[in-house]
């Protein structure tokens, strides 16, 4: 009885059934809206699962572990596809108030309208806030309501996600609702939170918590906004991971030495420049090969500053031919390189020979670089993608050739697939190649390695460590 689903099957075969696997059925909850036959039934549903849960208290309350309340959750409609009415009621919010008074066993807690919500129905600040057993918190479309009710928690949630983006239209409206001396930011849970995601910059450090230092953060993820490495590393002195997710994000530059002596992995959509040395870097951004068409767009120059200046030992980056051969010329500390490059619309059985051209074109630029191993996403915008399997033997002569180019490298990993953006670069696997045999010339022999010592290669690869002299 792993999911809930499983549970309330078991529990429909008898009363003895029930009893046990119930606490499993009502362990998570998520309210969100409900399409059937052009109909939005979330507040319906939010309304009966109250009811029920009120009427069964004692049982049905302590044994909820996790609460979703999504952007639907109070949201009806009527009509058609001709004649569509949606509405909302919050004043609906009374009953879940109760429910939510009642989780005492509540660990996670989401809510995706909070700001709306807490602006509304202000009982709910209390019940939240009163929550004694948090571990996990994520608001979105926040703002001070929001805010107060984290400031207030009985809990310490070592992990909260809080983003300000989706409710107003700019910074300056979100800005212009908060009280410094007032509002306050996580200020309560300096001692407790551990990850911690928001977005607004360094707005809410700078004005609502220009004193505070949450030592205990070991992974943080900043959205959009303007922020100072110089602020966020006094704010975050003990940075294992840092991930710089805002697209529109912008780093000033305060002239001053950032020390992040933990500071292990880096991730970001835009080049930054820093004085703290980085082991693991992943660039979610492309290398635009005109810039100064777009101003403001990442540049080559840049990204190679920024690699030279955090001396990494693995990288994740979209491959640019003269980014590449930057890598390989002017930052000798890569030891394992991923590569997730994408193609044009192709027929699957035409892919293949994209790739080996691919190969030929971009690989070598990496000839001088001391790698020891290299991974190779090739993602294509195949027609017919349910013919996506690619040969075995024909895969193998990739990775014979990629090793060919690079005397260094021992393990080569591949994945040739159609494009599928619900899987994330973090989340691939790959099928690894192992160099057996290399002569003075010609291309290398490999072996293919099962899955299970290929997920242990890979992770021994990304957890190489910084050599001393580097």
């Amino acid at each position: 009885m792993s999911a809930p689903g499983d549970a309330l099957r078991f529990a429909m075969t008898c009363r003895a059934a029930y009893n046990i696997a119930m606490p499993r059925v009502f362990s998570e909850v998520e309210f969100d809206y409900s399409l059937t036959r052009w109909k939005l039934d979330g507040l319906h549903r939010i309304r009966s699962f109250c009811t029920f849960a009120l009427s069964h208290a004692s049982f049905c309350l302590p044994s909820i572990k996790k609460l979703t309340i999504g952007r639907n959750a109070f949201s009806s409609s009527s009509g058609s596809d001709v004649t569509w009415h949606e509405f909302t009621d919050l004043g609906s919010a009374g009953p879940l108030v109760e429910v939510v008074k009642g989780a005492v066993n509540l660990t996670s807690l989401r809510i995706e309208i909070a700001e709306t919500l807490f602006s509304e129905c202000t009982s709910m600040v209390d019940a939240v806030a009163g929550l004694p057993a948090l571990q996990q918190v994520v608001f979105h479309q926040a703002g001070p309501h929001a805010l107060a009710a984290l400031s207030r928690m009985a809990s310490r949630p070592a992990d909260v996600k809080i983003w300000f983006q989706l409710l107003y239209d700019d910074w300056g409206d979100i800005i212009e609702t908060f009280t410094p001396g007032e509002d306050r930011f996580l200020g309560n849970l300096a001692e407790a939170l551990v990850d911690l995601e928001f977005d607004l910059g360094d707005y809410c450090i700078r004005q609502l918590e220009p004193r505070t230092v949450w030592s205990n953060v070991r992974r943080l993820t900043l959205g959009e906004g303007s922020f100072s490495l110089d602020v966020i590393s006094r704010a975050f002195p003990n940075l294992r991971e840092l991930h710089l997710n805002g697209i529109a994000h912008h780093v000033r530059d305060d002239g001053r030495a950032q020390t992040w002596p933990s500071l292990d992995f880096v991730s970001t959509h835009r080049p930054f420049l820093t004085t703290t040395l980085v082991r693991r870097l992943h660039l979610k951004y492309e290398i635009i090969p005109h810039p100064e068409i777009l101003d403001d767009d990442p540049s080559l120059g840049d990204t190679l500053a920024m690699l030279q200046r955090v001396a990494p030992v693995v990288v994740a980056c979209c491959p640019h031919t003269e980014l590449l051969a930057g890598m390989a010329r002017s930052v000798p500390s890569i030891r394992f390189l991923q590569l997730f490059a994408r193609s044009l619309t192709v027929p699957m059985e035409q892919t293949i020979q994209e790739v080996d051209s691919w190969v030929a074109t971009t690989i070598p630029g990496l000839t001088s670089a001391p790698l020891v191993g290299l991974t190779v996403l090739y993602q294509a915008f195949v027609r017919n993608s349910h013919h996506s399997c690619i040969d075995h033997a024909e895969c193998a002569n990739i990775a014979r050739k990629i090793a060919g180019h690079i005397r260094s490298l021992q393990y080569v990993g591949l994945k040739i697939s159609s494009w599928d953006h619900t899987v994330m670069w973090s989340e691939q696997t790959f099928t690894w190649y192992r160099v057996i045999c290399r002569a003075e010339e010609g291309i290398p022999e490999v072996e293919q390695l099962g899955q299970p010592e290929g997920d242990c290669i890979h992770h021994k690869l990304a957890t190489i460590p910084r050599v001393r002299s580097q």
